[in-house]
């Protein structure tokens, strides 16, 4: 995250964006959520990377997009 982040110094600003996207995925609907999708693929889209042992990732992927999210309502909640 540091690598590809401004987030310690736009703390607030990040975390509401973040919360806006959760929002549009839990209660938005379909168009509502494809927006915010492209809007956090536009943010997302230099963050690529080799990862231990060679592994690859990228912002893209919807796996990852899914831990974020997930890991970011935990604790919201």
């Amino acid at each position: 995250v540091v690598e590809h982040s401004d987030f310690a110094t736009r703390l607030l600003e990040r975390f509401d964006s973040t919360m806006l996207y959760l929002t549009a995925s839990m209660f938005g609907t379909p168009e509502e959520l494809r927006a915010m999708r492209r809007v956090v693929n536009r943010a997302h889209a230099p963050v690529r990377g080799g990862g231990e042992h060679g592994a690859s990732y990228n912002a893209y992927d919807p796996e990852l997009q899914l831990w974020v999210a997930a890991t970011l309502y935990q604790t919201m909640i």
